[in-house]
C-alpha cells in the first residue's frame, strides 16, 4: 500500500471567529465530486476554509461590464444540466455570508447557469500561482526552496 504526499505546502487554515457572520446562509449545491475536491484543497493551500475562500472567490473574481466573468458569455435563458450527466455528484454545503452568496447568484443567471455550473466553472478558471493558489492570496512561505537558474 502506497502513501501519496502532497508535495504541496499548504498554511495553517484560518477560520472565521464564532458569531462573527452578519447574515449567515447555507450554500448548498449538488456538485461533481472533482470540482469540490479542487476547490477545497486550493482553499486549504490558500490557508482558508471552504466558507471564506468561496467568499473571497466571489470578491476577487474578475467581472465584465456586463456582470459575467470573461469565460462566461452574457446569456439570456439558464440552461440547466441535463438529468443523469453528473459525474461523481457530491454536496457542497458552506455557512457564507448572504452578500456572497447572493452576488454569486446573480452572475450565475447572468451567465445562463445554475449556480452548482457556475460554481464548477468558477473553480476550474481559477488561474493559480507556481504555487497552486489565487494571485490576491498572499504567496507561501518558501524557506527550503532551492532557487531556479534562469539564464
Amino acid at each position: 500500500m502506497s502513501s501519496s504526499v502532497d508535495p504541496t505546502p499548504h498554511r495553517r487554515v484560518q477560520r472565521r471567529a464564532r458569531g462573527t457572520q452578519l447574515k449567515p446562509v447555507d450554500l448548498t449545491y449538488r456538485v461533481e465530486n472533482a470540482a469540490k475536491t479542487r476547490f477545497e484543497a486550493i482553499a486549504s493551500r490558500s490557508g482558508m476554509t471552504g466558507a471564506l475562500f468561496f467568499e473571497a472567490m466571489v470578491e476577487h473574481q474578475a467581472i465584465t461590464a456586463a456582470g459575467t466573468p470573461a469565460w462566461a458569455p452574457l446569456k439570456d435563458v439558464v440552461q440547466r444540466r441535463k438529468r443523469g450527466t453528473m459525474v461523481d455528484p457530491v454536496p457542497l454545503t458552506y455557512k457564507v455570508e448572504e452578500d456572497s452568496k447572493t452576488v454569486f447568484e446573480q452572475r450565475a443567471r447572468l451567465a445562463g447557469m445554475t449556480g452548482a455550473l457556475y460554481f464548477e466553472a468558477s473553480v476550474l478558471h481559477l488561474e493559480l500561482t507556481d504555487q497552486g493558489i489565487p494571485s490576491w492570496v498572499p504567496p507561501l512561505d518558501r524557506d527550503g526552496e532551492l532557487p531556479i537558474d534562469t539564464v
